[in-house]
């Protein structure tokens, strides 16, 4: 079976780059490509726009939305559902969400 991933232990937004990163020691686990950090609902159909790394494999999201419920205060928050993706076996979804996730 699938062991489901259930938190990082690090995670940045980057405004230039509009990305939000989560690592686990050090390591990305998940990056999110968006069009915007500003508060709002995001497809995940776009490549790249959602990718999972697990034992060297990468999962990319084909349908779903990451909304940003809140960007103040150098910190962003929010969730995210990849509905469908392909790339790493047995991964046929993922959703989560990320609270008060500094921004540089």
């Amino acid at each position: 079976g699938v062991t489901p991933f259930t938190k990082a232990d690090e995670a940045v937004a980057n405004t230039q780059y509009k990305t939000i990163i989560a690592k686990n020691g050090g390591a990305t686990v998940v990056e999110m490509v968006l069009p915007s950090l500003a508060t709002g609902t995001y497809s995940l159909a776009t490549q790249y726009a959602f990718t999972y790394v697990k034992d060297g494999g990468h999962w990319e999201a084909t349908a779903g939305s990451v909304t940003i419920t809140k960007n103040e205060n150098n910190k962003i928050s929010g969730n995210y559902e990849a509905t469908a993706g392909a790339g790493v076996s047995g991964i046929t979804s993922m959703k989560g969400t990320f609270t008060d996730v500094p921004v540089n």
